[in-house]
């Protein structure tokens, strides 16, 4: 009987431990780094967004039609993710009329994050996300001709 009691007063013993540790991690956050993780949050969680506005055609005095807006895409690449750079640069050259040499470059950054093409016509982007590449994407906008 003693040892079923010295047994529970260890695990009660323990499971009030977990529970000071926790309280004391909750007050080091709360009150010690509150100020540099309300800020990391600030940043994580509001950000300004611009949202264009459809353009119009532009017409003459007669109505014949200028310029107008089509849909496109800016490509962009994460080169990181890229497993093959040398066989993606391959296939994405031609479809974004770039050379190869300049596609390879771009898709061995350090960095993570490169535009291959702005405002690449639809059909031509569609072209290029239908190779599915991995980390190579596509941010619609439209493009004016």
């Amino acid at each position: 009987m003693a040892s079923v009691q010295s047994r529970i007063g260890v695990l009660f013993a323990a499971f009030f431990a977990l529970l000071a540790l926790a309280a004391g991690r909750t007050l080091y956050l709360g009150v010690v780094h509150s100020a540099a993780l309300r800020r990391v949050a600030r940043t994580q969680q509001v950000t300004d967004e611009t949202v264009p506005a459809q353009r119009g055609a532009i017409t003459d005095r007669n109505g014949t039609v200028l310029a107008i807006s089509e849909p496109a895409d800016d490509i962009s690449a994460t080169p990181y993710l890229v497993k093959d750079p040398l066989a993606a640069a391959e296939h994405l050259a031609p479809l974004l009329g770039r050379s190869q040499a300049g596609v390879l470059r771009d898709l061995s950054e350090h960095g993570g994050f490169v535009y291959l093409a702005h405002a690449l016509p639809a059909a031509r982007a569609k072209a290029v996300l239908a190779l599915n590449i991995p980390g190579v994407g596509g941010t619609p906008v439209m493009r004016r001709v």
